[in-house]
């Protein structure tokens, strides 16, 4: 006799729908991922934050999350990188 849990674990699960980003505000051009003590300093300094993104979000949406993580960048024009 299956039991509740039984069929529960035997359902297909929904595909998630949000992912979770890490946002990276560098200091300057680089050619590969901080790590150690920049990595540290760029954290100290609120310049790395994880935000969660709706696969079915606009472009603008998406903009908005970030300046609204990135607060200093609330005038940047980011129409480079979420093509808005």
């Amino acid at each position: 006799m299956a039991t509740s849990s039984d069929s529960d674990s035997n359902q297909i699960q929904p595909r998630r729908r949000v992912v979770k980003y890490e946002f990276v505000w560098l200091n300057e051009r680089r050619k590969s991922t901080p790590r150690g003590k920049d990595w540290d300093q760029l954290n100290r300094n609120g310049r790395v934050k994880e935000i969660e993104i709706n696969l079915q979000m606009k472009a603008g949406h998406m903009g908005e999350l970030v300046r609204t993580n990135f607060p200093e960048l609330r005038n940047a024009d980011l129409t480079r990188y979420f093509f808005m």
